[in-house]
């Protein structure tokens, strides 16, 4: 179930991603993903109240899933700053290795994964840097430079994070972690606006359908990011939840029109083989 449940969370973070594009240009990146933040604390409110009979929750693990929503939010801030300076082209592929960071760290605290599943992992990984990376120009990689070492701390935030979440999911269930998240968002955000000369403003009433499903749907994928990892190791999840930039990049293709690259296309071939080759060692596994 794990792979199921990482599929799902790429697909969420890759829909959503594409829809907060266009919401960021119209509000810009701190008002979008402050609301965004909100609604999606609104949702699991009551869904942590319903559930909150079925968790184990100590002072530690809380204290422990604080710090790890509060590193995803500094990831997310890296990751937001570092397409601001950069060029989508290449800060977008090294966040999007975050997941070999998680993989890696996944591994040497004792998870167990066979060669096979392995191989096919680390396949993933490289059709995600490619199919997220269009051909550029000299001029535009130099450029390009710009924005690395913020979307290198970003992918190393966010691969921290996902491996991390091993240790919270199994006390507090998988809604618990992603509402602290939002609260640690909902605290800090407002709260470093006015030092960084950010606008905390209202959305307008149009923008607010579109918030709410994005809202939505990244809240889905994010906990079926945790129900993953009780099934399989972070490393493996966090793989298949990294196939959300090639899902984005293909929205764009199929919705708006966005010409891929020949690199682009290989990109994709080679994790349609990664996936294949995963499902296969996981089938003789069981065999």
């Amino acid at each position: 179930m794990g792979i199921l449940w990482g599929f799902v969370a790429a697909f969420g973070w890759g829909t959503a991603d594409f829809m907060a594009r266009g919401v960021s240009m119209r509000l810009g990146t701190w008002r979008a993903l402050l609301y965004a933040q909100l609604v999606s604390f609104i949702l699991l409110l009551p869904i942590v109240w319903w559930n909150a009979g079925a968790t184990q929750l100590t002072v530690g693990v809380l204290a422990l899933g604080a710090l790890l929503g509060t590193l995803n939010l500094i990831g997310s801030g890296l990751l937001y700053r570092a397409l601001t300076l950069g060029r989508l082209a290449i800060v977008s592929p090294i966040c999007s290795s975050f997941a070999a960071i998680t993989l890696a760290l996944s591994l040497l605290t004792g998870d167990v994964l066979s060669v096979g599943k392995i191989a096919g992992l680390v396949l993933t990984v490289v059709g995600v840097v490619l199919a997220s990376t269009p051909e550029t120009t000299a001029a535009e990689r130099h450029e390009g430079v710009r924005g690395v070492p913020e979307a290198i701390g970003a992918a190393v935030a966010f691969g921290v994070t996902f491996w991390g979440l091993k240790y919270v999911v199994p006390s507090t269930g998988p809604w618990i972690p992603v509402l602290e998240s939002r609260i640690m968002a909902l605290l800090l955000l407002p709260l470093l606006a006015r030092p960084l000369s950010q606008s905390i403003a209202l959305p307008e009433r149009s923008a607010w359908p579109w918030l709410l499903l994005i809202g939505a749907i990244d809240t889905i994928a994010n906990t079926a990011y945790n129900l993953g990892i009780r099934s399989d190791a972070p490393g493996v999840v966090a793989v298949l939840g990294s196939l959300f930039s090639p899902i984005t990049v293909l929205l764009g293709f199929v919705i708006l029109r966005e010409r891929l690259t020949q690199r682009q296309w290989l990109g994709v071939l080679v994790i349609f083989v990664a996936i294949a080759l995963i499902g296969i060692v996981d089938n003789l596994v069981a065999l």
